[in-house]
């Protein structure tokens, strides 16, 4: 069943869901958001989710930086660890708290030089590391 949603294109979250021409929560119309919000839209619900991981990925997913092996470390200790990975000579983890929706801090060591940067939690343990020898940082 199609659903529709109150979103402002270019930001990275929803107002709400589209029930009976109103917000789900406040009984708002689409004119009396325009009010607080002008540029709102009523669109398709997965439309929305689309645009606001595109907008997601363009406000925070980030380039490998290098960093050391103390910044490595640290960060190894602060929380458990999401995806501890270690094989064909290199070490990947993922900060478990994710900084939004899924996308969170990624740690990479490979050819003892240290690296991190914001992507998706579902990145697969050759994805970081293909991405860390592919960035500027690694060259």
């Amino acid at each position: 069943m199609k659903r529709n949603c109150f979103y402002v294109p270019g930001s990275t979250s929803l107002i709400d869901i589209e029930r009976d021409g109103v917000t789900a929560i406040h009984k708002k119309t689409l004119e009396q958001l325009r009010k607080e919000h002008p540029t709102v839209v009523m669109i398709d619900l997965d439309e929305a989710v689309k645009q606001i991981d595109d907008e997601i990925v363009k406000k925070y997913v980030t380039e490998p930086v290098e960093i050391t092996e103390d910044d490595f470390e640290e960060a190894l200790s602060e929380l458990p660890p999401l995806d501890y990975c270690s094989r064909n000579g290199a070490t990947t983890f993922k900060c478990e708290e994710m900084t939004i929706s899924h996308y969170t801090s990624i740690y990479c060591w490979t050819e003892g030089r240290y690296f991190s940067f914001i992507d998706s939690q579902f990145m697969s343990h050759e994805e970081i590391v293909e991405k860390v020898k592919k960035s500027k940082a690694f060259s």
